[in-house]
């Protein structure tokens, strides 16, 4: 589909080379030819086992002309989001890592409605799935963190709008990254620190319906950190005095 737009799609696959072939599978069928996708993979170490997953990888942009891989030297699910982001050629760029899966209109949605809405950045629910709770465990990410309330999205309040900034929940304008990027150090919710930022300099849409299924609770997810509701507040505390900070360095940088 052509939005006169080009689309990144940030991919950062730690150890999951079973789910990232599925997760590629339901994207590239809503992306161009002119659009990307970035799978950026921890390096080998030496003397630790191995789940394939930068061999995956290199078979998947083998395959693939859209798909590259890069090698994170830094290592960790933080850097490896920053040192994508910072690669990405596309106007927007979309987050994503293995265990989800796109619905078939997530790409039309958030383009339509970024284009709209005149924001930043965009905000969608997500279907979620712990897999030891089988198949009756479909939940919406609202509903976990009654980020929600009837629907409405009135009813938010900036307390529940943190909560809801996940990853591969979210697409941007790829200039907002020059505020957000690089991240703090000692942030551990990059996801949470995007979404703060783009509040502050872009405005943030919500799109109040699941446009990823995501499995959670695996050991292996980034939602797995943020259920702890007195470490998730205590993080978002540490990330407001990040963005203080951020703030003055940029008006600093702009008023020179």
């Amino acid at each position: 589909m052509d939005y006169n737009q080009r689309i990144s799609v940030a991919i950062v696959a730690l150890e999951k080379a079973d789910k990232l072939i599925d997760l590629v599978a339901s994207i590239v069928p809503q992306l161009s030819e002119t659009d990307e996708v970035l799978i950026v993979v921890d390096p080998r170490v030496q003397g630790i086992p191995s789940d394939m997953t930068l061999e995956v990888a290199w078979e998947i942009a083998q395959q693939l002309p859209l798909v590259r891989v890069i090698v994170n030297e830094r290592m960790g699910r933080n850097a490896g989001y920053e040192l994508a982001i910072k690669a990405c050629e596309g106007d927007v760029v979309f987050l994503a890592e293995p265990g989800d899966l796109w619905k078939p209109d997530k790409v039309e949605t958030v383009m339509n409605t970024l284009a709209a809405s005149g924001t930043a950045l965009v905000l969608h629910d997500a279907q979620l799935y712990t897999p030891k709770l089988g198949e009756g465990s479909y939940a919406l990410l609202y509903a976990v963190f009654g980020a929600m309330d009837s629907g409405k999205e009135t009813d938010l309040t900036a307390q529940q709008i943190h909560d809801s900034f996940v990853g591969s929940c979210m697409a941007f304008k790829v200039a907002l990254r020059q505020f957000f990027l690089p991240f703090p150090q000692g942030v551990i919710l990059y996801d949470q620190w995007m979404g703060l930022v783009a509040e502050k300099y872009g405005g943030v849409a919500l799109i109040n319906r699941p446009l990823i299924s995501k499995t959670v609770g695996d050991g292996t997810d980034t939602l797995s950190s943020m259920l702890v509701i007195n470490e998730r507040h205590g993080e978002q505390r540490k990330l407001l005095k990040a963005l203080k900070k951020r703030q003055k360095e940029l008006d600093a940088l702009l008023q020179g």
